[in-house]
């Protein structure tokens, strides 16, 4: 019998401070009582996400471009919707992983299953407030005979809550919506408790349903249009519930085809087993044509930057990574025993941007994916802090090859669950969410320590992946999906987002073209690593 490896928490930290040493006093103090018999969930990833990871701006987006929606082009605007919805319905329908809400809770946030696919229709006006909801019920399951009078009624007043709460700060505005809707609802149903049931109900079904906004998009059909690749205005395509979806539908003005931008919430789901979700769609509606990004003239394009609201803001840029292809294919040819498997974009790539002076310090926080567990899908935490090894090494290369064979053992750790990041978030999961806030406000520097302040994910099959934002990488959040996909001018690019406030997103693309324009310098025996050093 092969006995378990045990995890070391002192990983967790590169440096010890007072608050450090009470942080994992506490958690040796949890792990005596697991193992004395006190339940840990394995999964405690999901746990975290409903308390820090639940604000609007910690959801994500994932895009499906030029779908074939339709067998025969629709005459009209309003045709076309009526073909989208039918379509979004039965595809969501069967996709159980899609079929989640998120029970709302003053401390956390919570999944919950929904077995009904009910899609809202909205529209607003250019200041983000919402004009009108049109529902589009599932046929399989009615509203009762008995609301369907109350149905306008009851979305109007929707509508009046959101528009008057929707600048309520991030952390409370959907609990207080909820609360608003559940006074309304007491008022009007006086005593009869029957009737207040309903109302809640019908309630609750529009609030967690799929919200849908629609716009044609101007220009050709035939994939040449910049617009295409705007990152929606995320104050007016928002969801006013706690539904799981949020879609923005961009059809061409032929209405032949259209594109979809997925926005998700991080309480009911991650992205790999999202994207997974984008490719069989794609597979199964098919498209008008293959998807090309514009014209790549330079390393990285000129970013299109888009204010989210709650002071966040969010920018794409399109990038050239041939390069770094060729970096990876050298580095797996000469120095595959050094760093004891393969070198990863992703591990390439987090090295050169953190030789830039504002991330040089700065500890990575990477999302991976570990398949199924338990029959859950589930996502471990691999924590580094890159400057680390470049502090201690006599030049970049040397340098990094410590740093990917460190960043290789770690995922493996991860991918066979003994990762110091899982075992904490486990321990966590012993807890009441009150101690995580609690924690947060006693102890955030241990917990930006354990966390990470930056983060990073790749999907390597996105065609663009809009990063989330969360309350601990407090220093931007930076997503990359696929690197190759050609380009109207002959070329292969990849689309990289950052979350972040102003200055953070400054301090990125900064870091960006830094390491971009010349990534071999960083991969060099000969490039000394004090040359890279900075100020914070």
């Amino acid at each position: 019998m092969i006995q378990k490896k045990k995890t070391r928490l002192r990983k967790l930290f590169d440096f010890w401070s007072v608050q450090n040493i009470i942080v994992i006093s506490i958690l040796k103090v949890l792990q005596f009582f697991r193992n004395l018999g006190a339940k840990a969930e394995s999964a405690g990833w999901r746990k975290v996400t409903g308390i820090f990871v639940r604000n609007e701006y910690s959801k994500f987006i994932l895009t499906t471009f030029r779908l074939n929606y339709a067998e025969t082009v629709p005459g009209t605007e309003a045709q076309a919707k009526a073909v989208l919805i039918r379509k979004l319905q039965g595809f969501i329908r069967n996709k159980e992983p899609l079929n989640w809400a998120v029970s709302v809770g003053y401390l956390s946030f919570k999944p919950k299953r929904i077995t009904v696919c009910d899609i809202m229709e909205a529209e607003t006006d250019p200041s983000g407030n919402i004009l009108r909801i049109t529902p589009h019920f599932d046929r399989n399951f009615p509203v009762t005979h008995f609301l369907e009078p109350q149905i306008n009624f009851i979305i109007r007043h929707i509508v009046v809550v959101y528009n008057t709460m929707r600048y309520q700060p991030a952390n409370v505005r959907t609990k207080r919506i909820e609360r608003a809707l559940k006074v309304w609802t007491a008022r009007h149903s006086g005593y009869d408790i029957r009737v207040r049931l309903q109302l809640n109900r019908l309630i609750e079904r529009i609030m967690s349903a799929v919200f849908l906004f629609c716009e044609v998009r101007p220009g050709k059909a035939d994939g040449n249009s910049y617009a295409r690749f705007h990152i929606p205005d995320l104050r007016k395509v928002r969801h006013p519930g706690w539904g799981m979806l949020c879609i923005a539908a961009r059809f061409s003005e032929d209405l032949s085809e259209v594109d979809l931008w997925w926005q998700f919430s991080h309480v009911t789901a991650d992205g790999a087993p999202m994207q997974e979700i984008m490719n069989e769609l794609k597979s199964e509606w098919g498209t008008v044509a293959p998807l090309t990004y514009p014209p790549q003239h330079h390393t990285i394009s000129v970013p299109d930057i888009v204010y989210c609201g709650d002071k966040i803001f969010r920018a794409k840029a399109f990038a050239d990574f041939s390069a770094l292809v060729e970096i990876r294919k050298k580095i797996n040819e000469k120095w595959e025993k050094e760093i004891e498997g393969k070198a990863t974009i992703a591990g390439i790539f987090l090295w050169g941007i953190s030789a830039h002076p504002f991330l040089k310090n700065k500890k990575f926080l990477v999302p991976v994916d570990m398949g199924v567990r338990d029959n859950e899908r589930e996502l471990g935490l691999l924590v580094i802090r890159p400057g680390k090894f470049r502090k201690n090494s006599r030049s970049e290369l040397q340098g990094f090859l410590k740093f990917h064979k460190e960043f290789s053992k770690k995922m493996n750790a991860i991918r066979e669950g003994r990762g110091e990041s899982e075992e904490f978030l486990q321990l966590c999961t012993m807890l009441h969410p009150i101690f995580y806030h609690v924690a947060k406000f006693l102890a955030p520097s241990s917990l930006q320590e354990i966390l990470g302040t930056v983060g990073f994910s790749m999907i390597r099959d996105a065609e663009i992946f809009v990063s989330p934002f969360t309350d601990f990488q407090v220093n931007g959040f930076l997503t990359l999906g696929n690197i190759a996909v050609p380009t109207q001018n002959g070329m292969k690019a990849g689309s990289l987002c950052i979350c972040g406030d102003k200055k953070r997103i400054r301090s990125h693309l900064e870091a960006l073209r830094f390491f971009m324009n010349d990534p071999e310098r960083f991969f060099s025996d000969d490039s000394e690593t004090e040359d890279f050093e900075g100020e914070d």
